[in-house]
């Protein structure tokens, strides 16, 4: 069994964490409720001629009861889409789109495991027509996480790079990842690659903070906090300056304790050599 973990370290989990939820109930809905990978993908093969019409209606409902599901979601009433997209499932539940939306709807929920396995059907069926997606397996991943299987939550992330190798989302969310994890140089490695695809998340410089933080780098962690702790940002995300103001306190505290360290080190030198030259 390995060392416990220092009282830092536990504190920068729990603050990764925090900054986990808030990262996902302040982005604005563009960014929390894209449309799915799979929006206007055609549900089911054309039938015969005789029900043409009446699947043609059908479908038509079915992509209204979407689009309505997702509007419930999107303004905060994921327990209002539940219902709608039951209704949508029993008119089409071979297309991946319904168990997306609705694995989304209980993730707000905090229904996290019923959510894995809407994801999960999902992912199943979406992979079968040929269709994988970084956003399910960002979805996906960020679930697992919740639910602290951090290891299955590593694949989906690394597999939605590979998926969208441009895109710098997916690095964040491993970054934050591997900070849980507490592997403090693959998390910073991470952010950079962010920075290095031009994705620029708000959070983006408070999780960097907390791998310099793992690192004992409280200098660097200190400077990448200076723009999160403006009146600005006490206006414009509350939270984040909450958070980024408690992370500095602490690093003030880290710094002057190392400088407490070095005098009293010097200190001790400067005796020893006055000793010996007495001598």
């Amino acid at each position: 069994m390995g060392p416990a973990p220092s009282p830092i370290r536990k504190s920068l989990i729990a603050a990764a964490l925090a900054a986990t939820l808030a990262l996902s109930t302040n982005q604005p809905a563009s960014a929390q409720y894209s449309p799915s990978p799979y929006y206007g993908q055609p549900p089911a093969s054309p039938p015969n001629n005789a029900f043409q019409n009446n699947r043609i209606q059908l479908n038509n409902r079915y992509r209204q009861l979407l689009e309505s599901a997702r509007r419930l979601i999107g303004e905060g009433r994921p327990q209002n889409a539940l219902p709608v997209l039951a209704e949508a499932a029993a008119i089409n539940s071979r297309d991946p789109e319904v168990h997306f939306w609705r694995g989304l709807a209980l993730d707000k929920l905090s229904d996290y495991k019923d959510a894995v396995k809407s994801y999960a059907h999902c992912l199943t069926m979406a992979k079968t027509a040929g269709m994988d997606s970084s956003e399910l397996r960002i979805n996906l991943g960020n679930t697992l996480v919740k639910l602290n299987y951090l290891n299955e939550a590593l694949f989906d992330y690394q597999r939605a790079i590979e998926i969208t190798p441009t895109s710098g989302l997916p690095h964040l969310y491993l970054g934050r990842l591997y900070l849980i994890k507490t592997d403090y140089n693959l998390a910073l490695d991470e952010f950079r690659k962010c920075e290095s695809l031009n994705y620029h998340d708000t959070y983006l410089p408070f999780f960097k903070s907390l791998a310099y933080t793992g690192l004992k780098r409280y200098g660097d962690a200190q400077e990448e906090l200076r723009p999160l702790l403006t009146s600005f940002s006490k206006t414009g995300t509350p939270d984040l300056f909450r958070l980024a103001s408690t992370l500095d306190s602490t690093l003030s505290k880290e710094l002057e304790a190392e400088a407490k360290t070095k005098s009293g080190n010097k200190n001790r030198e400067r005796q020893t050599r006055s000793g010996r030259d007495s001598d």
